[in-house]
């Protein structure tokens, strides 16, 4: 199990604004959109489109139509509804020479990159989605930031049922820890978050469409379905933030 990040990302979204990304200036005249490449200055951008989509390896129906989940240790869980929230992607600037052995600078939520409304994504359905587009000034940039987190009234795609707002992550269904175990039908809610810096790599330059992609089959790894339900949820939460992976695809 591993533990939740510092959540800057989510904290940040809801205290006072951080400044925007530094040296942006300086960089591109240094650079130019030709040095996109450059590895000390990340892709320079002036342009994002956001997409979400879904990595289907692994992935089997259950009987009910759901989703069928085995863990390498036997576990098994079969999800008939499933959701999770998206509030945040955005771009994150790249740390200075000085700052090149700390961790990336998490997410500036008041970036104009920033997807600007929060959206339920299902498990089950796993729909890919656009979701928009962003012009800015011309920078370099070194990763992605994505938050999970509570859905509110202005979430978009929330079910009728079940209640979704105020939670980030809702699942039911039915679990078993190994496949001689008795299955338990199983509600599990989260109200925590979850985050991740993405490493943006790449040759585009100028405008991108940036695609995260989640993967499902990793829902289980290193949970313990006979934990408490509040614990389990919050570590499948975890685990989904720490499965996206991110491809920059140059727009033409």
């Amino acid at each position: 199990m591993r533990p939740l990040p510092c959540l800057l990302l989510i904290c940040a979204m809801a205290c006072a604004p951080r400044s925007g990304v530094r040296g942006l200036a300086s960089a591109v005249e240094d650079s130019g959109l030709e040095d996109s490449g450059n590895e000390d200055r990340g892709l320079v951008l002036d342009a994002v489109s956001w997409r979400l989509a879904w990595d289907e390896a692994g992935l089997e129906p259950s009987e009910s139509g759901g989703l069928a989940l085995r863990s390498a240790h036997g576990a098994e869980l079969e999800i008939d509804e499933g959701w999770l929230v998206l509030p945040l992607l955005v771009l994150e600037g790249c740390p200075t020479s000085a700052a090149r052995a700390q961790p990336p600078p998490h997410g500036l939520p008041d970036h104009p990159s920033a997807m600007t409304q929060s959206v339920a994504l299902s498990l089950v359905d796993r729909t890919p989605l656009d979701l928009g587009s962003h012009g800015f000034d011309a920078g370099p940039f070194c990763a992605v930031g994505m938050g999970l987190f509570r859905a509110d009234g202005s979430t978009a795609g929330l079910p009728a049922q079940p209640p979704l707002e105020g939670l980030s992550l809702s699942l039911s269904g039915r679990a078993r820890p190994s496949a001689s175990a008795e299955w338990t039908s199983i509600a599990w809610t989260s109200t925590l978050p979850a985050e991740v810096d993405l490493p943006l790599e790449g040759a585009a330059a100028g405008a991108a469409t940036l695609e995260i992609r989640l993967q499902p089959a990793s829902l289980l790894d290193g949970v313990d379905l006979q934990d408490d339900p509040a614990r389990i949820a919050r570590d499948l939460l975890d685990n989904l933030a720490q499965s996206a992976t991110l491809t920059a695809i140059p727009s033409p």
